[in-house]
């Protein structure tokens, strides 16, 4: 299968062939048509509850330890004014 020519005379042939005419639109229509809808996932309003429970929960703690270095980042100068205010009296 090394001589060119070979290549050729394969490739010419496979250029003039058609392909088989195949209609596949029924079979897939009717497969379409059997498949049945997924059922939803709903979510129940008591579990809802839960995770909007534990949410709070979380942001509480978040906005607690916030909270605490928000204050400590109020005034950085703070300690060092009231060090020098000690020493200027």
């Amino acid at each position: 299968m090394s001589d060119p020519s070979r290549w050729e005379h394969l490739a010419e042939r496979a250029r003039r062939e058609t392909p088989p005419r195949v209609d596949v639109t029924q079979r897939v229509m009717a497969a379409i048509a059997r498949r049945s809808a997924p059922p939803r996932a709903v979510l129940a309003p008591r579990a809802l509850l839960w995770c909007a429970v534990g949410s709070l929960a979380a942001a509480g703690i978040v906005a607690a330890v916030a909270a605490s270095g928000w204050s400590d980042l109020g005034d950085p100068l703070r300690d060092l004014l009231q060090a020098a205010d000690v020493m200027l009296q």
